[in-house]
């Protein structure tokens, strides 16, 4: 749940868990549905700080980091002593990293180095 950060640290921080998952890895979040930041000063009898991007925002920071949004759904639910709130849930996913082979033999390494000390 980023819910708890300042709008301007999620993008950030997509890009960071972009970057720490493996290619075709999946992320899971719930995100605050509205935009904004506030402070609930009772909130389960403490001081709770929300933050947070709108959805579109929020799709679009996870489509900068390099994540492909693969499901994004707003539910309610019942929070005890607070009512019906909604968050954005999304699953994400990293791109298959493609490797491109380079087809060099042993030998055709040999011969490319050797074609290049003898152009020097």
């Amino acid at each position: 749940m980023l819910g708890h950060l300042p709008p301007e640290q999620h993008a950030p921080l997509l890009r960071r868990i972009a970057r720490w998952l493996r290619p075709e890895g999946v992320l899971l979040i719930n995100m605050p549905v509205g935009a904004g930041d506030s402070i609930e000063p009772d909130w389960l009898g403490v001081s709770m700080y929300f933050g947070g991007l709108d959805g579109a925002d929020t799709i679009a920071a996870l489509s900068a980091a390099g994540l492909t949004t693969e499901t994004a759904e707003t539910i309610r639910e019942h929070e005890h002593g607070h009512g019906a709130v909604e968050f954005l849930w999304i699953t994400a996913s990293k791109a298959h990293l493609q490797v491109v082979p380079l087809n060099l033999g042993r030998r055709d390494f040999r011969s490319a180095r050797n074609a290049k000390a003898g152009s020097r």
